[in-house]
């Protein structure tokens, strides 16, 4: 009925917080104490990784989407991760079900580069894009 797979991909990719302006070193006990309280990920010292689990293969059918998603969380919370990070186009109908979980959204533009004197089949502009945010 569905498929929504989880990668750790920390054995070969790392985010890791290289430094903070002094104004984030001011904030951050402040934010984490917050953020504690209110069951969100806190910002790591300077140096350390930013520890992220990453959504692969996911349903096309949304009530399968929701419930796999809430399997992974509760299968995967506790375990040392800061951040499940699903990747969805604007307009995509599983966004309401990723964003009850949302502790960030981060919007970005999608490129597409070719030249124009091969042969490329493109993708039709009016349809949604789905990109395996795993294998960015």
């Amino acid at each position: 009925m569905g498929t929504l797979g989880v990668w750790d991909q920390q054995s070969f990719k790392q985010t890791v917080v290289t430094a903070y302006s002094k104004k984030m070193q001011f904030i951050r006990p402040f934010y984490n104490l917050l953020a504690c309280m209110q069951g969100n990920p806190r910002l790591p010292r300077a140096g350390a990784n930013i520890n992220i689990l990453y959504a692969a293969l996911l349903s096309r059918n949304k009530p399968v989407f929701t419930e796999l998603l809430n399997q992974v969380c509760r299968d995967w919370s506790g375990k040392g991760y800061d951040y499940l990070s699903v990747g969805l186009c604007k307009g995509n109908e599983r966004v309401s079900s990723a964003s009850r979980y949302a502790a960030r959204q981060l919007s970005s533009t999608l490129y597409i580069v070719y030249w124009q004197d091969t042969s490329v089949l493109l993708p039709q502009m009016n349809l949604p894009v789905h990109l395996e945010i795993a294998t960015l």
